[in-house]
């Protein structure tokens, strides 16, 4: 859990000017997506801590996400009732002119043959599925939004590029498709069966997309990011906790994929945040503090990080991970970095010393 501590409030006149075009805004709808998206979440240049300010009715956090400057909220599930998507992206977006709206989440998928648990969803579209007329047959009201062309081109081209491990010999899938959106929490197998022939080539399903883009219609860019937790099939309590953290982990690292670049939204007109102290350098500190050979907690203030750091955190909670590269190129201090930054536990081995030798002395080094 995020503590408190990590956050440092500061009343909405005093950050007005961190309010501009190149905000993007993130949502997310329970305490779960939440707490997995601030351990993903930076303080800004200038800032010990990531910001919390109070807006009206709602709450923001502020913070870097790969390279851009975020403002998060929070709201309730569902679409259209008092702390709804609608309402809550609506007066979010009023305080912070954001241009590019993203909710990350978790969603139910259709198909347990074909989708697993931490599958992501990218919304081609959402279809509002409770508007409809009821009579001797189901006719559908609703009218299917679609997303944003240029976010979804982003998205459906991460594929060459993304990896998310759910297990030893699996990986997540990324699926665009079209979107239910509804405000039952569905978990019976009947009715989703229902839904699923009425809308064929739908996916998966989830509450808030509708009220997102109910927001956001003619005022911001959206799209709709949320991994596979459950089938809504009348287990939606099995190992609730254990498929939520998969799904809304997997979601993340494919947004993360995204923010890692620095011109993915350049034709949103949204650019990446610049450090406003990049380059500079306090003449007290003695230069053999800031070049180290080996990384402790003391060099933290000199580490510069890299698309790489982001790449092996967002992996660091998955099966296995191997790490390659030049003699020289910095991967002892990632991996030594990113483990003590992130307090992570673990076993240094070093097998330098086994090169050229038998398996038994490899084996007998690892014992000892």
């Amino acid at each position: 859990m995020v503590k408190e501590s990590n956050y440092i409030e500061i009343s909405s006149k005093d950050i007005q000017h961190l309010y501009n075009s190149d905000i993007i805004l993130v949502v997310t709808a329970n305490e779960l997506e939440t707490e997995f998206t601030h351990k993903k979440i930076k303080p800004l240049s200038g800032y010990e801590k990531i910001i919390k300010v109070y807006e009206g009715d709602i709450t923001l956090y502020l913070g870097l996400f790969g390279n851009y400057k975020i403002a998060h909220v929070q709201s309730s599930m569902g679409s259209i009732s008092r702390d709804s998507s609608i309402m809550t992206v609506s007066t979010a977006l009023s305080r912070t002119k954001a241009r590019i709206v993203i909710m990350i989440g978790i969603a139910f998928g259709v198909n347990p043959n074909s989708q697993n648990f931490g599958d992501v969803l990218i919304s081609e579209s959402i279809i509002p599925y409770n508007p409809k007329r009821i009579g001797k047959e189901t006719i559908k009201r609703g009218i299917e939004a679609p997303s944003s062309k240029i976010l979804l081109n982003r998205f459906k081209n991460i594929k060459t590029t993304w990896e998310y491990i759910l297990d030893e010999d699996k990986k997540a899938q990324l699926i665009p498709t079209r979107i239910l959106s509804g405000e039952e929490l569905i978990d019976n197998i009947e009715y989703r069966n229902s839904l699923i022939k009425l809308n064929p080539e739908s996916k998966g399903g989830e509450m808030e997309g509708a009220g997102v883009y109910a927001a956001c219609d003619g005022k911001a860019d959206w799209m709709i990011v949320k991994g596979i937790c459950d089938f809504a099939d009348g287990n939606k309590g099995k190992k609730k906790v254990e498929r939520q953290t998969i799904a809304i982990n997997s979601a993340l690292s494919a947004c993360q994929e995204i923010f890692n670049s620095f011109s993915a939204f350049n034709e949103l007109n949204v650019s990446p945040y610049i450090t406003e102290n990049a380059g500079t350098l306090n003449p007290e500190v003695r230069i053999n503090d800031v070049l180290f050979d080996v990384y402790d907690n003391t060099k933290e203030p000199y580490y510069i990080e890299r698309e790489e750091d982001d790449k092996l955190n967002s992996l660091l909670s998955q099966y296995s991970i191997w790490i390659y590269g030049p003699t020289g190129c910095g991967k002892s201090n990632l991996i030594l970095r990113n483990l003590l930054y992130k307090k992570k536990a673990f076993i240094q081995l070093s097998l330098a010393a086994c090169v050229g030798t038998s398996v038994d002395v490899i084996f007998n080094e690892i014992l000892y």
